[in-house]
């Protein structure tokens, strides 16, 4: 009946578009529903007996189809189900050569979300890929804890970083020691190759404090990953060896140190990595600020204060720390803020060390002691020879604790002033001039606020979970909450 009906109006629709053309060529003829009806009453036994011979037709083909199933041999079937799963297999590994080598969640793998929300691991013992890199006379790797690497190599792997980790030439980066070093800490991972005796790449994994969907998860955060241009595209050695050498061994060390399988999170800054479902897809916007008065900055009441949650003063024995209750508040609250549902940061030593070493600030907007936002503003160290060798200065993370409409007015407003702060507080004598906005958390209603015009560039990023399954995956990047 459904197809009847579908048949009919489709019949009047091309009459009714017969007549309008016959009308507009030739004019003075009227279109009513009657002269509609009286056509249909024409046509009919032609729709008729087209409609007829179509499901007699349908009904042939349907017999002849049963016909040859009655008729062939279950083995055939058997044979062909094989046939179908080894072509799929030889697509798979065309398509995706690497990431179907490691143990990720794949596009393809539509039953790992079944039956479960609470995130697991694949493997629990580490295998190696093909893209692991074996050690020759020309070529060594060896992984170790950043506890064990010298002074010597620590230098040599913070000018290598400088050197390569940002392939344009026009921009510079110019991390300094103490803040680079400010994120590891006694049971992170590094993995050097070497050639000869020159160091020539290098990966970092750091424990980090997780938690999705109310359940607690162990990850390491892969980061650093750099190969020198001498040797990025030459084999055996590259982003895909180094990655897949790297993992592997952590995973290794660390289920021989604690009999623990552990799991790692990926950051992929440009581009997709097909055939991955990925954790979080978000969008990285930059914005030029030239000058920040362009943004009209607010004027809050008294009561209504911006401060810096750990304000260091004096050196040695005479230093002196204010305001460190509301980082040691936010630490404890952290992982029960309802309204994320993923929740991941480097924990509260890190962020000391990066505070001790000044390239991340966080500040508080307060109103009478009461917490209505928080920032995380990071000098990244990142010059643009384009805009004068201008610095360039990232919010890492945004949290708003108040959400009416007026809560969210004040908390953008405060985001102004973090700006203005941490510019102050960053530029020595290079001005901050690029601002970086990652949309995950409530950086997502910042960006949406930000002025179009000042914007530089977006880039579709993502997060990759390493040997591990969060079923809801991907998640909505306002419900996430990393702060790395």
């Amino acid at each position: 009946m459904l197809i009847r009906k579908i048949v009919r109006e489709r019949a009047l629709f091309l009459l009714a578009t017969k007549f309008i053309i016959h009308k507009k060529m030739y004019g003075g003829l009227s279109i009513n529903a009657r002269s509609l009806t009286t056509q249909y009453e024409y046509i009919k036994p032609y729709i008729s007996y087209i409609w007829h011979h179509i499901v007699t037709y349908m009904h042939y083909f349907a017999q002849i189809m049963l016909n040859a199933i009655a008729d062939t041999h279950p083995s055939y079937f058997i044979l062909g189900a094989v046939f179908a799963l080894f072509a799929a297999t030889i697509f798979i590994a065309v398509r995706y050569p690497f990431w179907n080598t490691h143990p990720v969640y794949h596009t393809y793998d539509f039953w790992r979300g079944i039956g479960t929300t609470t995130p697991y691991i694949i493997q629990k013992i580490p295998t190696k890929t093909r893209y692991y890199l074996k050690e020759t006379h020309d070529m060594k790797t060896k992984t170790m804890l950043w506890s064990r690497l010298s002074r010597p190599d620590i230098q040599k792997l913070l000018k290598l970083i400088n050197m390569h980790y940002i392939s344009s030439d026009r921009i510079l980066l110019d991390i300094q020691e103490n803040e680079w070093t400010a994120n590891f800490c006694d049971n992170s991972f590094v993995t050097l190759s070497y050639s000869g005796e020159n160091m020539n790449a290098f990966i970092s994994s750091r424990p980090i404090l997780s938690r999705i969907n109310n359940t607690d998860v162990q990850l390491f955060y892969i980061d650093y990953m750099t190969c020198s241009n001498s040797t990025a595209n030459k084999t055996p050695l590259n982003n895909h060896s180094l990655f897949s050498t790297h993992e592997y061994n952590v995973r290794l060390q660390t289920s021989l140190m604690s009999a623990n399988p552990v799991a790692s999170l990926i950051k992929q800054e440009s581009g997709e990595c097909f055939g991955v479902v990925p954790f979080c897809k978000y969008e990285l916007v930059q914005y030029y600020l030239n000058p920040l008065n362009a943004w009209t900055l607010p004027n809050f009441q008294p009561e209504i204060q911006l401060v810096s949650c750990i304000s260091i003063h004096g050196v040695g024995k005479k230093r002196k720390y204010e305001n460190t209750h509301i980082l040691t508040d936010f630490a404890k609250s952290f992982m029960n803020l309802d309204m994320f549902d993923v929740k991941i940061w480097s924990g509260l030593p890190a962020m000391l060390r990066h505070f001790e070493a000044g390239d991340v600030r966080m500040y508080a907007l307060t109103n009478k002691g009461n917490l209505l936002g928080i920032y995380f503003m990071r000098n990244t160290r990142t010059y643009y020879e384009e805009l004068e060798g201008a610095n360039m200065i990232e919010c890492v993370a945004s949290i708003n604790f108040i959400f009416t409409d007026s809560g969210w007015e004040l908390f953008y407003g405060g985001f102004l002033l973090a700006i203005r702060e941490s510019m102050l507080a960053f530029t020595n004598d290079v001005p901050c001039r690029v601002l970086s906005m990652p949309s995950i958390g409530h950086n997502v209603y910042l960006n949406s606020k930000l002025p179009t015009k000042d914007v530089i560039m977006r880039t579709p990023c993502q997060y990759i979970l390493h040997n591990m399954v969060a079923p809801k995956s991907p998640y909505s990047p306002e419900k996430c909450l990393i702060i790395l």
